[in-house]
């Protein structure tokens, strides 16, 4: 799936190598999806001592997303599952 900065991400290049925190929500800007993205953000240095990788997953666009993450200073990975074709599988 690609990025907010429409680059793909592979699953592989952080799988065994990093603890995981992989959240899926429903949409950008949602006063829930917010409050949970900047939580993730204001606890960031949390997560990178744990040596974990923060990715949120959800089926907005790539343009959403940078708009998203650029407005709350996300520095976490956002990943683009248009059609919701991840989250059905789970």
């Amino acid at each position: 799936m690609p990025d907010q900065n429409g680059n793909m991400f592979d699953i592989n290049s952080v799988l065994g190598k990093k603890n995981l925190v992989i959240y899926f929500y429903p949409k950008d800007e949602t006063p829930g999806c917010t409050k949970e993205a900047c939580s993730f953000r204001d606890q960031f240095e949390v997560f990178r001592d744990a040596d974990a990788e923060i990715i949120g997953i959800s089926g907005q666009s790539v343009a959403s997303h940078k708009e998203f993450a650029e407005k709350h200073r996300l520095t976490f990975t956002l990943l683009s599952d248009e059609g919701d074709k991840i989250r059905k599988q789970l």
